[in-house]
């Protein structure tokens, strides 16, 4: 899997977005899976069970309906919350 770095993702255009994530360690759950949807994992708190995802408006829109299960709606909601990546 490659870092987050390597990627270097356009920063005018990337958003990070903070997400409840019980699952366990997202590097077992797929996330090298979710690099090739234009979605990456920024960092991950296991104690909190929060996760940080970056990518592109649309990628975090598309990964949020179809892989993380939330209807349409809601993850419009999600992506309000979205901030420009650091």
């Amino acid at each position: 899997m490659k870092s987050f770095k390597e990627f270097r993702l356009d920063k005018a255009r990337a958003f990070m977005l903070e997400l409840d994530w019980e699952h366990g360690n997202p590097n077992y759950q797929g996330a090298d899976e979710w690099e090739s949807e234009g979605v990456f994992v920024h960092s991950w708190d296991k104690r909190k069970n929060k996760m940080i995802i970056a990518g592109t408006k649309p990628a975090i829109l598309r990964w949020l309906m179809y892989t993380y299960g939330l209807l349409k709606r809601s993850a419009d909601i999600a992506l309000k919350d979205a901030k420009p990546l650091r």
